[in-house]
């Protein structure tokens, strides 16, 4: 009996996904799509990226089906943008895998590259018409805000809003406000960039310059290592919500992990800090991989993070 190539490929898996940190060195493997044919010839397999990634960060083994990053490094913000011009975090890749029959036949793969970020974004403020009216002598660009001096006083309206974005993801896109110079009239709120007095009086009409500065929001790590000779109650990740508008409110804090009889704990210590903590030893038998989900919320206001223990 002659064979004849009346089978299609067959991929290991229906779909793949992986993750990628954005600046990952060039040609590091990250993932493998595999597959078989199950003609008796012929059924050599040829991989190729079909679409999905128009500017060439990925590049596959046509043999083997590695994928890895090329040439080009990956920028997290800049190297892959949505349909409206975004960054996102998600690459759709589609997949052929074709074997070496006559005529060929081609399967179709989906695979989905998860684009981790990195703290590499630096914070600008953004200025607009309406709030910038003037520049400093040093003709750098400034809000500007106007207040009369009876106004001023304990309990008095706060000037306005400074804004600054950073394009990192999550807790690594968070800057804290605060003043670049001592100013004995002016405060800045550290989470809402609100400007305000801070009650000592101006007993004339005149012009202030203040100096408000950005600094990113330090970000504990992702990743902690546990052995199973860590005693119970040793606190492994600290969580604290910046002081800022809301930070007389009550937080809640809570954790998820992925293994349901999870040895971690969560404490609340005030309104805006809590501590995870080991709540009973490992089991030295067995070595496992915990995502933990982090999650700090306020109402409709909720945050998470994730943070990986072995």
């Amino acid at each position: 009996i002659e064979d004849e190539n009346d089978n299609q490929p067959i991929p290991e898996a229906p779909e793949y996904c992986f993750h990628v940190t954005e600046n990952t060195p060039i040609h590091t493997i990250v993932a493998t799509v595999t597959g078989r044919d199950r003609d008796a010839t012929g059924n050599r397999l040829h991989h190729a990226i079909a679409s999905g990634d128009p500017d060439g960060y990925f590049i596959i083994n046509p043999s083997t089906g590695q994928i890895a990053t090329s040439d080009r490094l990956i920028d997290r913000e800049t190297s892959f943008l949505d349909v409206h011009g975004l960054p996102t975090d998600e690459v759709h890749l589609v997949i052929h895998l074709t074997d070496s029959g006559e005529p060929s036949k081609t399967t179709v793969v989906h695979a989905t590259a998860v684009i981790d970020d990195v703290n590499d974004s630096t914070p600008q403020f953004l200025f607009t018409r309406t709030e910038c009216g003037s520049e400093t002598e040093e003709g750098e660009e400034c809000y500007h805000f106007v207040h009369r001096p009876s106004q001023y006083g304990s309990n008095s309206p706060c000037l306005g809003h400074v804004f600054a974005a950073d394009l990192d993801r999550g807790a690594n896109g968070s800057v804290v406000y605060e003043m670049a110079q001592p100013d004995p009239f002016f405060s800045v709120d550290p989470v809402s960039g609100q400007v305000c007095p801070t009650g000592t009086p101006l007993t004339q009409p005149s012009e202030h310059l203040i100096w408000v500065g950005l600094e990113k929001q330090k970000s504990p790590p992702n990743n902690l290592t546990v052995s199973p000779r860590t005693p119970p109650g040793t606190v492994l990740y600290n969580i604290e919500v910046v002081p800022g508008a809301s930070s007389k409110a009550n937080w809640a804090f809570r954790i998820a992990d992925n293994i349901e009889s999870t040895p971690f704990g969560i404490a609340t210590l005030s309104s805006n800090k809590a501590v995870v903590y080991l709540q009973q030893r490992l089991n030295p038998v067995f070595e496992s991989l915990h995502e933990l989900n982090v999650g700090v919320s306020l109402g409709s206001l909720a945050t998470t993070r994730k943070v990986s223990i072995t």
